[in-house]
């Protein structure tokens, strides 16, 4: 995991998050949202809700004050300097990553409490946390955040404020988040009744409106384009299901419009579907809190398939539920079928991934960036995501993509009906999974 942390992250969103850097240095932490909008310059667009900028703006502190302290002991000693600077950059990389490590380690920690150290195993090893924290990406605070929602409502004394607390953090990381917490809500209205869940949403909203407020009061039009609008005109992107007639269509701008103004009631509706169809068919009892974990999943399948925007590393999210499940149950063949099966399903979206950047690298033309429909060279976004071993490997699958040039450009063609295939597989392997948490309810029952 280290030699991955240190050589591998997506230099596309490192690019933007060291823009974050940039803005917050020439306009101050609250006015970062309005510099694309001045500029007119979307790699300066910060389309996360605050949680996400904070947390890379001091670790990039972090990170440029241990290289001002390689430089300070390399012109003192310089040996120890110029061993220092040889893995300087790996270094960085590693400090950029600490939230991301330190948020999958507290991860691991809980479900050591709860389980053994079996399933910290299965956290580490699993495909989801392996490619979120090669890529760089904030789920890792999202998944914890979400979990110990969960876990820590009925703790006792301060349980029901703290689950308010790290709900709404996971909202100030990723808004998608909300859905998954609606079983959650339920769950305090049966146990604590209708003022525990006042007092709950209470907490979570005044901690979410303190935050908000202070990035939104300076350039209200600049944050509502950036957290709102901006993912609401994005086309879909990787295993959403929605990407299958885009991809189908070739990228139709037809389609891309048909799907902006159907995905979300379409989801909507499937979610209420997955919150009220278990209740009211058993499955569920909404009575314990590992109904709530079975429901939450269930929800959490439905956006995995259905958000318009499904990457690799939205998986996290659902992964220490995932766990939590698996080794609620006696039988370790239960165990091994709920956590391999939801592996399968982040190793297709991962596989998706690399492939949507490798073929185009292979006989080095662009791809496109479906966030933005941006054009730009696969092989320099891959070089420069990779570093020392990985770019060697890298460098021999380009020589072989060269070598066999006619086959790769053969296989470039067929890009778009390989990521629909994977995207079907996909989705019949998160459908799959739903079944089988289903039936974990029923036979529970």
């Amino acid at each position: 995991m280290v030699i991955l942390t240190a050589s591998m992250w997506n230099w596309y969103d490192i690019s933007i998050f060291e823009n974050w850097v940039r803005a917050y240095k020439e306009v101050g932490l609250y006015r970062i949202y309005e510099v694309s909008l001045v500029l007119g310059n979307a790699s300066y667009r910060v389309v996360y809700p605050p949680i996400p900028p904070i947390v890379y703006i001091v670790t990039h502190a972090l990170a440029e004050a241990v290289v001002s302290g390689i430089n300070s002991i390399a012109s003192t000693a310089p040996e120890v300097g110029r061993a220092l600077l040889t893995v300087a950059d790996h270094l960085v990389r590693v400090v950029l990553k600490l939230p991301l490590l330190v948020f999958t380690a507290a991860l691991g920690v809980v479900l050591w409490r709860k389980f053994g150290s079996e399933a910290v195993y299965w956290t580490l090893i699993g495909v989801p946390t392996l490619v979120t924290l090669a890529n760089y990406q904030f789920d890792p605070l999202v998944a914890f955040f979400l979990y110990a929602a969960v876990v820590f409502v009925d703790s006792p004394r301060w349980g029901l404020y703290v689950s308010a607390l790290v709900a709404s953090l996971a909202v100030l990381t990723k808004p998608l988040v909300a859905l998954p917490l609606l079983p959650l809500l339920l769950y305090i209205y049966r146990r604590y009744g209708l003022g525990g869940l006042a007092k709950y949403v209470a907490v979570s909203l005044s901690i979410g409106i303190a935050v908000v407020v202070l990035f939104l009061i300076p350039n209200p039009v600049a944050f509502v384009s950036n957290v709102l609008l901006f993912h609401s005109n994005r086309p879909p992107q990787y295993v959403s299901l929605w990407n299958l007639p885009v991809l189908l269509s070739g990228r139709s701008s037809q389609v891309i419009d048909l799907v902006n103004a159907f995905w979300l009631p379409t989801m909507l509706v499937a979610v209420l579907a997955a919150l009220v169809i278990p209740v009211k068919a058993k499955h569920l009892q909404i009575s314990s809190l590992e109904d709530v974990v079975k429901l939450t999943l269930l929800v959490l399948v439905v956006v995995l398939v259905l958000n318009k925007v499904v990457n690799p590393n939205y998986l996290l999210w659902a992964y220490p539920l995932v766990i939590h499940i698996a080794f609620s149950k006696r039988s370790s063949s239960s165990v091994r079928r709920i956590i391999i099966t939801y592996n399968l399903g982040a190793a297709l979206a991962a596989l998706w991934g690399g492939l949507y950047m490798l073929i185009p690298a292979l006989v080095n033309d662009v791809v496109v960036i479906e966030e933005t429909g941006e054009l730009l060279p696969a092989r320099n976004i891959l070089y420069k995501s990779l570093d020392t071993p990985l770019n060697e490997t890298f460098q021999g699958i380009i020589e072989l993509g060269e070598k066999y040039y006619k086959y790769a450009k053969s296989l470039e063609a067929y890009t778009n009906l390989i990521g629909a295939a994977l995207i079907l597989l996909y989705a019949a392997v998160m459908l799959k999974f739903a079944i089988d948490i289903l039936r974990e309810g029923r036979l529970r029952t």
